[in-house]
């Protein structure tokens, strides 16, 4: 029976949406040594860890929508992020390219420098469409913590911007933080939301993970005042998962989980990696 569309909210008949694009879990499966297309999916608040195939679907998006996310946004993110082997094409542009500053040793890009080699429309529209889709879903379960998290203020500020009825939101700024260390720690996280001050300025973010980057959305009024300082919509930074709070927290995690199934059998090996791992947080 028709449905009324999440995005163009047209009565049209729904396909089984992926939450978390399809792409992104082939990428993270490709990355892991050897290839295994069944990831390990970490549940923080069960405390297991499993091998499965699961991927987070919902009748959400017509056929036409669908199309739309792949074709702007998804096909062209799915072939430039980690896809094992040493293959990451977002890396290996960024690095090609002169720095816009480097501080502590980190190197940083902005949107304009970036845009030369990098298509960062389509960078910006997946990660906005990642949000939304998580904002917006209904499903029960380890990522039912981020529905409405983006407001619905925001939801509706990103879903016209993903119709292409809105330029990019004044209120958002892109944070990407492209791994040095995605050969050893390539994942998958669901996005979480916490309120945290920038620069003395109080903002929301939003994070993930996906194959080879790190992505933190500053969004919230505050922002307008973070462009004033660095006035891009993208900003990209090298970034290394072992060597931050991040990985140790990802670490205290993983011994903290329960292995189960026909996992329990190869735990010992490849948690100490971290490698292909689905993080529900």
């Amino acid at each position: 029976m028709p449905k009324n569309c999440a995005l163009c909210l047209q009565e049209r008949e729904l396909k089984n949406s992926h939450i978390m694009p399809q792409s992104m879990y082939r990428a993270a499966g490709r990355a892991g040594e050897p290839f295994e297309s069944d990831l390990i999916h970490v549940d923080h608040m069960r405390g297991t860890a499993v091998r499965t195939s699961k991927q987070l679907k919902q009748k959400l998006l017509c056929e036409s929508c669908e199309d739309k996310f792949s074709r702007i946004g998804e096909d062209y993110f799915a072939r430039i992020c980690f896809q094992g082997a040493g293959t990451f094409e977002l890396r290996g542009e960024l690095h090609g390219l002169t720095p816009d500053e480097i501080s502590s040793g980190r190197k940083m890009w902005l949107e304009s420098s970036a845009e030369s080699v990098l298509n960062t429309s389509a960078i910006k529209y997946f990660v906005v469409s990642i949000l939304w889709r998580h904002s917006i879903c209904s499903l029960s379960g380890h990522a039912s913590h981020y529905k409405g998290m983006l407001g619905k203020k925001y939801e509706e500020q990103f879903r016209l911007y993903l119709v292409e009825e809105m330029n990019f939101p004044e209120n958002v700024q892109i944070l990407s933080y492209v791994d040095d260390n995605a050969e050893r720690a390539s994942m998958i996280s669901h996005p979480t939301c916490e309120k945290c001050s920038i620069s003395g300025v109080s903002v929301k973010t939003h994070s993930f993970s996906v194959p080879g980057v790190r992505f933190r959305v500053l969004v919230g009024g505050g922002v307008e005042r973070l462009k004033r300082e660095i006035n891009s919509d993208l900003i990209f930074y090298q970034w290394s998962s072992a060597q931050t709070e991040y990985a140790k927290d990802i670490a205290t995690k993983l011994y903290r989980i329960k292995p189960k199934g026909r996992f329990q059998k190869e735990a010992e090996q490849i948690l100490p990696k971290a490698s292909g791992l689905k993080d529900s947080n």
